[in-house]
């Protein structure tokens, strides 16, 4: 939390090591004076440093997911652009040159959605998010790519239309047919992406369960 800050660290340490001696050292200690006066320390820190380490982690949110959302934007128009010569496929003749810029502009709106998603879900900080920001410990980059995976994953079901979804008017089957239904699900998949993980991970268990015959 204080990283190189001694100063802060000292300002905090101090009345930690005073009330700690106050409710566990000598024989008129005073545990629950001590447990009540180390609640009000918490406190103080939270409110002191919440902000300044919500800030920090997001700019360093932010600057990977910059990391994979601006090759991918740059890619996404490119691979547009050479969309308008029907003959430019990939190199084993897999994907069109069109289709392709809408999955450059999916992985893009899915670091969008990963930065979004932290800000909208760590509202509020308690003390213990000073330390670990996220309760399944992945770092920036690791998240980023972690949800980039899964989106593709997600992408390539609802181009199979094994799972479908309608937003108003928009089907997540034309995700490979609409640059704007790339971008929104992009967006909508890295905001979710703690929740969709489990989703696959419960689905991909029932497509492979034996007992289902």
């Amino acid at each position: 939390v204080f990283d190189g800050r001694d100063e802060e660290y000292g300002r905090y340490f101090h009345p930690l090591l005073t009330l700690s001696q106050g409710g566990l050292v000598g024989a008129k200690d005073q545990p629950d004076i001590a447990r009540r006066a180390l609640v009000e320390l918490k406190q103080e820190v939270l409110e002191r440093e919440a902000g300044r380490f919500k800030n920090q982690y997001m700019l360093r949110l932010g600057r990977a997911a910059t990391w994979f959302a601006g090759p991918s934007l740059l890619l996404g128009l490119a691979s547009r652009s050479a969309a308008t010569y029907p003959a430019i496929v990939s190199a084993h003749g897999v994907i069109t040159a069109l289709a392709f810029s809408h999955l450059c502009f999916l992985l893009a709106g899915c670091a969008a959605g990963v930065w979004i998603s932290f800000g909208a879900r760590k509202a509020s900080l308690t003390f213990e998010d000073l330390s670990v920001p996220e309760a399944d410990y992945l770092r920036p980059l690791t998240r980023l790519a972690f949800a980039e995976m899964l989106t593709v994953t997600l992408a390539l079901l609802f181009q199979l239309r094994v799972i479908e979804v309608k937003l108003g008017p928009l089907s997540t089957a034309d995700v490979f047919a609409q640059p704007i239904v790339a971008l929104l699900v992009g967006i909508l998949a890295g905001f979710s992406e703690q929740v969709l993980s489990k989703q696959l991970a419960t689905q991909a268990g029932r497509l492979f369960d034996p007992s289902r015959g």
